[in-house]
């Protein structure tokens, strides 16, 4: 399937958007394997985190339930 939460992301800040509340596993908290395609994420793509990263700062982080097999958390982004 196309990767289309970069495009969210880039009409968001297009249109003036300010905060993001992500939920999901952010690429600093899971090793990534080397080689792995420049597209990959389980929660998000690599893409939309270099957005998320370049154009926002983490203002608040929240633990929240996940499986055991993810390390997802709750973050607030405030447009830079």
């Amino acid at each position: 399937p196309p990767i289309w939460d970069a495009d969210c992301l880039s009409g968001y800040l297009q249109a003036g958007g300010s905060t993001v509340v992500y939920v999901g596993e952010r690429e600093e908290n899971i090793s990534l394997v080397n080689g792995a395609r420049p597209e990959c994420g389980i929660s998000s793509s690599r893409r939309f985190q270099h957005m998320l990263r370049e154009n926002f700062r983490l203002v608040e982080q929240h633990d929240c339930p996940q499986w055991f097999t993810s390390k997802d958390d709750v973050t607030i982004w405030k447009r830079m």
